[in-house]
C-alpha cells in the first residue's frame, strides 16, 4: 500500500520531534446511510486521469464504502461525513452533488483532484 509512506513520515516527524498531520481523525466517524446509499453507482474518470476513462463502482459492504476497479477492492476509511480515505493509495474520496443535491461525480485526491463523473450501466 501507498498509504505506508504516509505513516513512514508521520512516524519519523513524531521522532524527530516535527509537526506531522495525521491520516485520519483521532476517532471513527461514521456515516449514515443515507450518504453512504447516495454515493452508491458507477464512475468513470477523465482523460486527465492517470489511467483515463477507469470505470470504478462504489459499493456497500457490511456498511463500508468500497470502491472496485479493474478486480480490485479499495475499502475506504471515512474522515467525514463526505470524506474518505482509501486504504489502498492513501488519496481522498468526497463526492460532489448537482443542484438536486444527488451525487453527480466524485473526487479522488492524490495533491491534485481528478474528477470521476457517474454514469449508468450499460445494459
Amino acid at each position: 500500500s501507498a498509504l505506508t509512506q504516509s505513516m513512514a513520515e508521520g512516524l519519523a516527524a513524531i521522532l524527530l520531534g516535527q509537526p506531522y498531520k495525521p491520516i485520519l481523525p483521532p476517532h471513527a466517524v461514521s456515516i449514515s446511510a443515507d450518504e453512504l446509499r447516495a454515493a452508491l453507482g458507477n464512475y468513470e474518470f477523465g482523460k486527465d486521469f492517470y489511467n483515463p476513462g477507469l470505470k470504478v463502482t462504489m459499493r456497500e459492504e457490511n456498511g463500508k464504502l468500497v470502491m472496485d476497479s479493474q478486480g480490485s477492492q479499495n475499502f475506504l476509511i471515512p474522515i467525514s461525513a463526505t470524506t474518505f480515505v482509501d486504504r489502498l493509495y492513501g488519496g481522498t474520496v468526497s463526492f460532489e452533488r448537482d443542484a438536486a443535491g444527488k451525487v453527480s461525480a466524485l473526487k479522488w485526491n492524490f495533491g491534485q483532484d481528478y474528477v470521476a463523473r457517474r454514469v449508468e450501466p450499460k445494459p
